[in-house]
């Protein structure tokens, strides 16, 4: 038969007992990330970053990381403008009223608070938004083969078509081009504008110069006709 002191559970023996997890509430050191909320495992998933002093909207409802600096923004101007988050969160369809509201298997997921973009430069993303933003700000030469990079890249038109009218309407760039060169002249620092891109520009100018003409000449015929009324009028008058 076994004693009082054999009974008795020995010091170290409690303090071990005092280390297990209960099964109830385990240590957060034991949990896995299974275990916890999306809440919890966004938090501990989520990278640290820094705040863009020029893109943090306070109504944003995105908070878009790149290169560790995060750029809070609307997702529906995002879903309108680049085609790259229109395919990362579809947009939902209108409901009508055949469409059930308990048909919950078609409905498409909530976009997260926060995404990180990878491969992509923290200026020319920054360009990219200041070109959406503000189509009317002024662009650096220098930073116009990034942004027709990241704008292809991520299938934003409104900025590529904006970086393609500030080089159409950029006479240094069409001044310089010798006779016969088929393509003008690489930008200040040696930047050159894909081919694809200069061939665009060369049918958008010559539609612009034929546009430009007629207009010209119908204005000029128009005003000969009104000038010629004028003088009937005149004369009909003094009769």
């Amino acid at each position: 038969m076994a004693t009082e002191s054999e009974m008795r559970p020995s010091p170290a023996a409690s303090h071990v007992q005092t280390k297990l997890a209960s099964p109830k509430r385990p240590p957060y050191q034991l949990q896995d990330a299974a275990d916890t909320t999306p809440q919890k495992r966004r938090k501990m998933t989520l990278p640290a970053y820094h705040r863009s002093q020029e893109f943090w909207y306070p109504d944003g409802n995105i908070v878009v990381i790149v290169n560790k600096v995060g750029h809070k923004v609307h997702l529906s101007r995002l879903q309108r403008l680049c085609g790259f988050f229109k395919d990362q969160f579809p947009i939902a369809p209108e409901r009508t009223e055949s469409t059930g509201d308990d048909d919950d298997s078609q409905a498409l997921p909530t976009a997260p608070q926060s995404y990180i973009l990878t491969d992509v430069n923290l200026a020319d993303f920054q360009e990219v938004l200041r070109t959406l933003e503000t189509p009317l700000c002024g662009l650096l030469r220098l930073d116009i083969l990034a942004v027709i990079d990241a704008a292809r890249k991520y299938a934003v038109p409104a900025a590529l078509k904006r970086v393609l009218c500030a080089l159409l309407l950029n006479p240094p760039v069409w001044e310089r081009t010798p006779a016969g060169q088929p393509m003008p002249e690489p930008l200040d620092g040696g930047v050159e504008v894909p081919l694809s891109d200069v061939l665009m520009l060369y049918h958008a100018r010559h539609v612009l110069q034929h546009e430009w003409s007629t207009l010209l000449f119908r204005s000029l015929t128009v005003h000969e006709k009104s000038l010629e009324k004028m003088q009937r009028l005149s004369l009909t008058r003094c009769i």
